[in-house]
């Protein structure tokens, strides 16, 4: 850990990220957010008013991703006709020049949902995609909770 202020060194900014879908880079991601948690839940019994434990949760992910216009439709145009069903890795690659770290968060997903952007004045059109996260994200080889194998049931038997 650092001592702050940080004099010689900067903090990740937007400018810091490599932004891909698929393997492929998009320079004309505007912006990207998300998330991943647990709700867990309070345990109760009788004569109990005082919670006697709590579950570990239920795991849930969500976020959006907004582009320029023009990679929106480079997206859509990879992904082809019922691009909403298909899975993508999403990967954030955080990275300043001179730094030896780079910081990788991997986001499995689906783009769920797409909003249009216009306004008047000189900001480009945008598009938003939701994001149906579909795994816990992945941030720099951690998870919030660990993955469902691939193999799924069968990997447990």
């Amino acid at each position: 850990m650092g001592s702050y202020p940080l004099v010689q060194e900067r903090e990740f900014s937007f400018a810091s990220i490599t932004l891909k879908v698929d393997g492929n880079e998009y320079l004309g991601a505007d912006a990207i957010n998300y998330d991943d948690g647990l709700t867990p839940s309070r345990t109760y019994g009788t004569r109990s008013v005082a919670p006697q434990g709590a579950t570990a949760g239920q795991w849930e992910g969500s976020g959006n991703i907004t582009f320029k216009l023009a990679d929106a439709r480079a997206l859509r145009d990879a992904l082809g006709t019922g691009w909403g069903l298909v899975a993508v890795t999403i990967t954030v690659q955080f990275s300043e020049d001179g730094a030896d770290a780079v910081h990788t968060h991997t986001i499995v997903a689906r783009l769920v949902k797409v909003s249009m952007s216009n306004s008047a004045g000189s900001d480009a059109t945008k598009e938003t995609f939701d994001l149906f996260v579909l795994q816990p994200i992945d941030r720099d080889g951690k998870t919030i909770v660990p993955a469902i194998p691939a193999s799924g049931a069968a990997a447990a038997a």
